[in-house]
């Protein structure tokens, strides 16, 4: 028997605030919020999880959202039709503490190896991530729900890690917020699994994780099983690679986002300087979070860590990420000097203007003390306040206009 496995990481950017809610009166709620789709008519059940990861104690509480048996036999019809050789066996997805979305379909692969090696469960895995793209109008749906409910908040400025500044430009989109790694599990089937290590010539590499050997081609894993497990166990087992996944959707989303914005910047659009700053230190929370986050890891957790940062482009990542945060910076320190210097020309502007209006009054004061005569009309059209009155008039209007005109351009 052959398992596939998708481990997809998608930011959410949202927080989970009721972690003692009523699975019961939770799942009630959700069921006339969720009106149409796989996720209808108690299509998805509600309930909270523990994150596997580490020994001891600290185990964060995480929201997890599982299909039920209805639900994956429609999906399993979408499967059917499009001819893919897999069938789900169960569909999870979870909310973890960092405010990543989690998931993980699990499929037994139904068809027959012909080149006796995996490349056909590859290609059609690759057709069921198809699949889950398509459900993401109804995954956003779900969330929207829960938020409704009060058991996550979602970020008012940061969703699916798309911030709202630079969401009308379309520079950076939801495709650029996940990634995901395939696990490929095979139960007795030593030859076959023999043979797909050496085409992809990682023979030489298997590393042991528990009671099970595994052997990595990025972003593939191949696992030799030791004995036939349930899709949870599966699950826990890759809970390392979820981890590791959300650090790595961590800076690659941070990076899509400051290009983006360094990209609108460059087209001289206004941004606002102090939503690029919320940004910036939300994506230097979570990463730091991500990085300090230590529950006490296994020897395997460690070992498996150490191979993903050596196997992957991580750390490169990070140099690059240095540059894009100073690039960014001295990008908010321009454009809150350029606003510290409208601010400054506004203001003399102000203060001319008030000078103008008392000179302008102290004048009028004054001729009205000079030529006041108690026979006369003190605005008479032909009189010397009348000009006087009107030359002043015209010059504080052309002042008015000649600062005006100056503001449109700061």
């Amino acid at each position: 028997m052959i398992k596939y496995l998708e481990n997809r990481i998608w930011s959410l950017n949202a927080k989970i605030i009721e972690s003692e809610a009523d699975a019961v009166k939770v799942n009630d709620q959700l069921q006339p919020l969720l009106k149409e789709g796989l996720f209808s008519n108690g299509g998805i059940v509600f309930s909270y999880s523990q994150n596997p990861i580490g020994n001891y104690s600290f185990r964060p509480v995480e929201v997890c959202l599982q299909m039920t048996e209805q639900a994956i036999n429609q999906y399993n019809e979408i499967l059917s039709v499009k001819e893919i050789t897999l069938q789900l066996s169960s569909f999870r997805m979870i909310i973890n503490t960092f405010g990543f979305l989690n998931i993980i379909p699990v499929y037994a692969y139904t068809g027959t190896i012909a080149n006796e090696d995996a490349t056909d469960i590859e290609s059609n895995g690759d057709a069921s991530a198809e699949i889950i793209d398509g459900l993401f109008n109804e995954i956003s749906g779900l969330i929207d729900a829960l938020h409704d409910i009060g058991i996550i908040q979602k970020s008012s400025f940061y969703h699916f890690g798309i911030p709202s500044g630079i969401e009308r430009f379309g520079l950076h989109t939801k495709d650029d917020s996940y990634n995901y790694f395939a696990h490929v599990f095979f139960f007795d089937e030593k030859d076959l699994l023999c043979k797909t290590v050496k085409l992809y010539q990682c023979e030489d590499e298997p590393l042991t994780y528990e009671d099970h050997n595994f052997y990595s081609v990025f972003p593939m894993y191949y696992w030799d099983m030791s004995k036939s497990v349930e899709d949870d166990d599966l699950i826990n087992l890759i809970a390392i690679d979820s981890y590791m996944i959300c650090e790595t959707v961590a800076i690659n989303n941070a990076l899509h986002v400051y290009n983006s914005f360094l990209d609108v910047l460059n087209q001289n659009i206004e941004v606002d300087s102090n939503h690029l700053r919320k940004i910036f230190n939300y994506n230097t929370w979570l990463i730091q979070s991500l990085r300090l986050f230590n529950p006490n890891f296994t020897l395997y957790q460690f070992r498996f860590m150490k191979m993903y940062r050596e196997n992957t482009d991580i750390i490169s990542k990070y140099e690059l990420l240095k540059d894009a945060e100073q690039s960014l910076t001295f990008a908010i320190e321009g454009i809150e000097v350029t606003r510290t210097q409208q601010s400054e020309r506004i203001m003399q502007f102000i203060l001319a203007l008030f000078t103008a209006l008392t000179l302008y009054s102290v004048i009028t004061d004054v001729v009205g003390l000079i030529t006041s005569d108690v026979n006369s009309v003190p605005f008479a059209s032909r009189s010397v306040n009348f000009v006087i009155f009107t030359l002043e008039t015209i010059v504080i209007l052309s002042f008015v206009l000649f600062f005006r005109r100056i503001s449109r351009k700061m």
